[in-house]
């Protein structure tokens, strides 16, 4: 083992990769554990807290009145 890590071409590929790996994991991470609890779906929205701003994704306005 000790004789492929020595290799060169091992260390300078791998190390990319695990930053590469390492930038995308760690906000996705952080987002998920920010987000529990706060996030509701269509079958709990009546037992969402009441809050002056809401963020309703795929909503649109039909009318000037939101859509069902």
């Amino acid at each position: 083992m000790k004789r492929l890590w020595g290799r060169r071409w091992v260390r300078l590929v791998s190390v990319p990769v695990v930053l590469g790996l390492l930038a995308v994991l760690l906000p996705w991470a952080w987002i998920l554990i920010a987000s529990v609890g706060r996030v509701h779906d269509a079958s709990d929205v009546a037992d969402a807290p009441e809050a002056p701003v809401a963020l309703v994704l795929g909503a649109g306005l039909q009318g000037g009145q939101p859509s069902p």
